[in-house]
């Protein structure tokens, strides 16, 4: 096994299957406990895997990254992993090509973000249909933005359940994770904000604009900065020569259109 990476809450471990097929180990990391208030680190690794065996048992699409179960190991190989929680793993399908954020970071030569706008489109159409797929299937994710999507043999998945819910969920809080910049206004002011999935919209317009900026939005600028930029509507601009079907998709699910959810 080889540790390769995180997602905000799990350790991410890459492992060979009888040495054909590569699978992602998921480990629950100590940061469980701020998410879950004063549970136990135990009880708070096996309720966030409950949520994402729940959830992703029940979706079967090609742009979602699929479950293969979870199994308990007794070996601790990492000193950032609590015993009490360290053996519950989760396996999911490795995706070859990384995380989004991290492949368009990767298309800058010489200062300039060389990327065919054909496959941006496609990403762009792969993300809104595994979107699409999960609110049919009445599931909000809550926490879309460019490094919960991967990219596997040039095809997208989304992924990270961590703070996911079901649309009939009576609960009102919004946790305010993941990165600011995909969050839409209204949570960042409010705590009492039933998100839903016009919240995954908002995130999905910010997608968007990353895909034809190749950077993240925002970057670089610290966190009460982009708050007051994002309260106040401010956004960043649309690229220059971004084909008209992206300019489409951004009106239509644009951020800066939809000053908040409910737009």
């Amino acid at each position: 096994m080889d540790h390769y990476g995180n997602s905000y809450w799990f350790l991410l471990t890459k492992a060979s299957q009888l040495g054909k097929e590569i699978i992602e180990l998921c480990v629950p990391k100590l940061e469980l406990q701020a998410r879950f208030g004063s549970c136990s680190n135990y009880t708070s690794a096996y309720a966030l895997t409950y949520i994402i065996h729940k959830h992703l048992l029940k979706v079967d699409h090609p742009n979602i990254v699929k479950f293969h179960g979870t199994f308990k190991v007794t070996i601790i190989y990492n000193d950032n992993l609590d015993p009490r929680t360290g053996n519950t793993m989760m396996i999911l399908q490795f995706a070859n090509n990384g995380n989004l954020r991290d492949y368009l970071k990767g298309k800058w030569h010489e200062n300039k973000f060389k990327f065919a706008w054909n496959k941006l489109i496609k990403y762009a159409n792969e993300i809104t249909l595994g979107l699409k797929y999960l609110h049919t299937e009445k599931i909000i994710h809550r926490d879309l933005h460019s490094k919960n999507i991967l990219i596997n043999d040039d095809k997208i998945l989304i992924t990270d359940f961590g703070i996911s819910k079901d649309m009939n969920e009576t609960s009102t809080i919004s946790f305010v994770k993941g990165m600011l910049p995909y969050i839409e206004p209204q949570c960042l002011l409010r705590n009492d904000i039933k998100r839903d999935k016009k919240s995954d919209i908002y995130s999905l317009g910010v997608l968007f604009w990353e895909l034809t900026s190749g950077i993240p939005p925002f970057r670089n600028l610290p966190d009460f900065e982009i708050i007051m930029k994002i309260v106040k509507a401010e956004r960043e601009n649309v690229i220059t020569g971004t084909p008209p079907v992206i300019l489409l998709f951004i009106k239509i699910v644009g951020p800066l259109l939809r000053i908040n959810a409910q737009h």
